[in-house]
């Protein structure tokens, strides 16, 4: 099978607003739910040519009826819907009333969010909190009026055609979690585990300031039993600059795992879950919905291709569930470089940068902070290197890319500095341009390429990697980066990117001579060629 997988929604909520109808389909449930059912029932019918267990029950709200409502007690009933359909689908909608000057049941004050319904709507209306699973999207105003309709059915009663028929406010409704998985056969999922993409991303992640990572492993039952990698808004960017939302990556099996190979549920989910929690707050917005859909599959196809899992809609791979069914899209996504090594290449740049323009004093802080484990206060350095309040000042703008100040509290910006630094200062006895070349050999560099910012950072955009020869001439150049002979791709052209290595060549101060006769190493249009560099270059 060629292209690339589809992927199964799995968990779903939101908070739906539906101003459309008035209190009519409310008023509706009022009538089956206590009316008919007196406050409860249970039974099966078909929706769409599908099978559905629904319960329906009611619960008090914190919302006073008006003089006008035709209702006993002192607040009003959310309806509770609980439908449970073929292979575990799950839909159950809560439905509560929203008009104008709603009130709280106990203290008579007026309710917030009762305010903000009737700002943005000036009408009667209805608010349906909704939680699914196994559900597609797309299917929920479908399903809600299938749903809505079964109900009054089932107690006798006629159910306006309109109702649930509208999409949702597009842009006061929310969704707080969406779900899309794959089931991957767990020989193959056992790649993306600790020792690989979830905790390299987790690692790299983590030695990024102002980024938000954090990394769960659970083995218990087995290996794999559940993994989580949480990674916030600004991390996520990192991983592919376009994307938006945070995110949960997660590698999971069933309460109960499973011991025959031969059953589905003996092999994981691989999802991708964005969350209101994970988004500092933010929900995805339902007009948005379609663009968050994008980034969820983008993400999860990404993940699983860094990982080295294939992401054709191989049976060899993927494993067919009550849900989700290998089988290759209409419509494929977006596929983008592993972004870890440029990321860990950017972070031995700042640290080789920074050991290069190091001065004794700027040692003695490192020194310092390495012996006390970091977190010291800036006049406590002072004191004990016997340096000046402004001598440490002076080294803390220099090391500003390896150190972090927080209200006068000096620590490592990550632990990848403070464990290279200890290693490079302990074994050079404090000689800085000893401790610079020592730097470059533990990052992979030659100390000519450490100290030669412009051609680093050529060679950190790409993920690139050189070797030179004694002479001084580069015997070859390997490209991380996925590549392109054609203009129009999204994928950067190979002409343009070593014409842009020749230019920060130069710019460094070497002679262009030692670079174009170069061996370079690159995938080009998916494929892995070798060249001179001359050649390629045009």
């Amino acid at each position: 099978m060629t292209g690339q997988t589809v992927t199964q929604p799995h968990e779903f909520e939101a908070y739906l607003k539906y101003p459309h109808y008035g209190l009519g389909p409310y008023m509706l449930l009022a009538k089956a739910i206590v009316g008919r059912f007196d406050g409860y029932a249970e039974f099966e019918t078909e929706i769409d040519g599908e099978r559905w267990e629904i319960q329906c029950n009611y619960s008090k709200t914190g919302i006073a009826p008006r003089p006008s409502d035709n209702v006993q007690g002192d607040a009003l009933y959310s309806w509770d819907i609980t439908c449970t359909g073929e292979g575990r689908r799950k839909f159950s909608p809560l439905i509560e009333p929203r008009f104008e000057d709603m009130r709280h049941r106990e203290s008579g004050e007026e309710l917030g969010f009762g305010k903000r319904w009737w700002k943005r709507f000036g009408t009667e209306g209805v608010d349906v909190e909704l939680k699914a699973s196994n559900v597609d999207p797309e299917e929920v105003p479908k399903l809600l009026h299938g749903v809505v309709d079964a109900v009054a059915t089932h107690a006798g009663l006629s159910m306006n055609s309109r109702y649930f028929t509208d999409e949702p406010s597009p842009a006061h409704s929310r969704i707080t979690a969406y779900e899309r998985y794959v089931r991957v056969r767990r020989s193959m999922a056992s790649k993306l585990l600790a020792s690989g993409t979830m905790m390299q991303a987790m690692h790299l992640l983590a030695d990024e300031k102002g980024t938000k990572v954090e990394y769960k492993a659970d083995n218990e039952d087995v290996v794999g039993y559940m993994h989580r990698l949480w990674v916030g808004p600004k991390s996520a960017k990192k991983l592919i600059p376009s994307h938006r939302y945070g995110f949960q990556f997660k590698h999971y099996h069933p309460k109960h795992v499973h011991s025959d190979p031969e059953e589905p549920l003996y092999h994981p989910k691989v999802g991708i879950l964005i969350n209101q929690q994970r988004n500092g707050g933010e929900p995805i917005v339902w007009r948005d919905l379609e663009a968050a859909e994008r980034e969820i599959e983008e993400t999860l196809l990404n993940f699983l291709d860094w990982g080295g899992v294939p992401t054709e809609p191989d049976p060899t791979t993927y494993i067919e569930d009550d849900h989700f069914r290998p089988a290759a899209r209409e419509e494929t996504v977006a596929m983008y470089d592993d972004p870890t090594p440029q990321i860990e290449a950017e972070q031995e740049h700042l640290l080789v940068t920074s050991l290069r323009e190091m001065t004794d004093a700027d040692v003695d802080v490192l020194d310092q902070l390495l012996a006390d484990g970091g977190g010291q206060h800036y006049e406590e350095i002072a004191e004990e290197t016997e340096h000046s309040v402004s001598t440490i000042y002076r080294a803390l703008r220099r090391l500003g890319s390896v150190l972090e100040n927080d209200n006068g509290v000096v620590s490592f910006s990550s632990r990848k500095f403070h464990d290279e630094l200890k290693a490079i200062i302990e074994s050079t006895e404090h000689h800085v341009k000893n401790a610079a070349d020592r730097a470059a050999k533990i990052l992979g560099m030659d100390a000519r390429q450490a100290a030669s910012s412009a051609f680093q950072l050529w060679l950190n955009k790409y993920g690139a990697e050189v070797t030179v020869n004694d002479g001084g001439s580069v015997e070859t150049v390997r490209i991380d980066t996925m590549l392109s002979k054609l203009k129009f791709t999204n994928n950067p052209r190979i002409q343009d990117v070593l014409a842009e290595a020749r230019k920060a060549w130069n710019k460094s101060g070497y002679d262009v001579i030692d670079l174009v006769g170069a061996e370079v190493v690159a995938k080009i249009d998916g494929e892995r060629e070798t060249g001179v560099f001359s050649a390629l270059a045009g």
